[in-house]
């Protein structure tokens, strides 16, 4: 007899913020750091996101993944920039 699951599993959204990240002026080490220690708790990211630093485009990703995953985590560049929001 074939068992299935019923449990749901946990659905996660990592949003990586920064547009120095997307002009190439700074790497991204967070989503990796941040995934790699997900999947020692079993965790998996389903959808990661890259965005700048524009507060509209921010709210509205986070809003919406908000309403569609579990978990929305979100992270940024190099630290405190004046752009930064």
């Amino acid at each position: 007899m074939i068992q299935m699951s019923t449990e749901k599993s946990t659905s996660i959204a990592l949003i990586v913020i920064g547009s120095e990240i997307l002009s190439n002026q700074v790497k991204d080490f967070n989503s990796s750091w941040i995934i790699a220690e997900l999947k020692k708790l079993n965790l998996e990211v389903n959808i990661m996101t890259i965005l700048p630093d524009d507060t509209q485009q921010i709210s509205k990703v986070v809003r919406s993944y908000s309403n569609e995953y579990d978990y929305v985590i979100t992270t940024g560049g190099i630290g405190p920039t004046h752009d930064d929001v």
